[in-house]
Formats: structure tokens, sequence, C-alpha cells
């Protein structure tokens, strides 16, 4: 499978799914990245997704702007967590049913569980801060947790994943139609 560069998306609408309607926009605290499927998920799809027949062809990444870093153990830390999986799942739910009705496979990942929220899990945990990385190519920062360092937001970023098997071009389509070209939000 030839590895795509990662594409950043400017949408207001993802499908027929309006972005304002679960993030606030007006502070460039959300970004949307488009790529292809990590090689780690290229190689145990099978045991991510075993009951998908076809495969992973896309890889949406969204990322979420924290108020804080969430690289501690701390009780505002994990709350903050939370907040930013429920978000990113009720999302995530409106692209994956938009993608559904167009016939293709989708799913997205829980972060907490690194399970599918659809599909039956296989034997494999899907690892999303890692999922992210190989995609967007930011750094990685280790400790007590393994977080994704955005060049502007630093380890105050929450990443979420939705995989399906609509192509980097069919997406495409869809970000002519919906998102300006060339700029992330």
């Amino acid at each position: 499978m030839q590895r795509s560069s990662p594409s950043p998306l400017s949408p207001d609408r993802i499908l027929n799914v309006r972005m304002s309607d679960f993030f606030d926009l007006s502070d460039r605290s959300v970004e949307l990245w488009l790529g292809s499927p990590s090689p780690f998920v290229a190689r145990h799809q099978a045991q991510i997704l075993p009951d998908w027949q076809v495969s992973i062809a896309s890889t949406l990444v969204i990322l979420q702007r924290s108020s804080l870093p969430l690289t501690q153990k701390r009780p505002e830390v994990e709350a903050q967590k939370d907040r930013l999986r429920s978000r990113f799942l009720i999302f995530a739910r409106s692209i994956v049913s938009q993608l559904h009705d167009r016939g293709f496979a989708a799913d997205a990942i829980d972060p907490k569980s690194g399970y599918p929220t659809i599909s039956r899990p296989g034997g494999v945990r899907h690892d999303d801060v890692a999922a992210a990385i190989a995609t967007v190519g930011f750094a990685r920062l280790s400790g007590n947790c393994t977080a994704l360092v955005h060049p502007s937001w630093g380890a105050a970023v929450y990443p979420g994943i939705l995989l399906t098997s609509a192509s980097w071009g069919e997406l495409a389509s869809v970000e002519r139609v919906c998102c300006r070209s060339g700029s992330v939000f």
C-alpha cells in the first residue's frame, strides 16, 4: 500500500454533519487530518476489525486542543480527557453513520479502550496516539502517558481516530465540496 502525505482539512461540514454542532470553531481548537492507515493498522486490520470484509483505505484523525497538557494522571486531566472523548464519540458516530449510508465500512476507535465503537472488537487494541503520530507526523512525548506533541498546542491535544473503507480520493471529493482548500481551522 502506497502511503500518502497527510492532508489537513478545514471543513465547515464533513459529509452532512455540521462541525459547529460539535465543536467551537472560533478558537481553532480542532484539526482534522486525512491520511492512509498507519503501517500497524494495515498489518493488523484483521485483529482490530475482524468482521470487516474490506480494507481500511483512510484514517481521519480528529485533534482537539485541551485546556491543559494531558500527560499527568490528575483528576482535572482525567475529567478533561472524558469531556474530549465524549465530544469526539458523538461527532464520530455522526460521520460513521453518514459513511455507512454511502455504502462504506467505517468505525471510530474509542480513545479510552482502543476498541471500535460499533464493530466487533478483535484481539488487538488500537493506539490512537501512535496512529495520530503516524498520520500527521507530530512528535511523541513518553512518560506516565504517551502523548502526541502538537507544534502549537504542545501536549494539550486529544486525538480521536476514525477508520473507513472510503478511499482518500472519495473523501477528497467530499473535501472539495465542503472544505476551504489548504488551511487548518
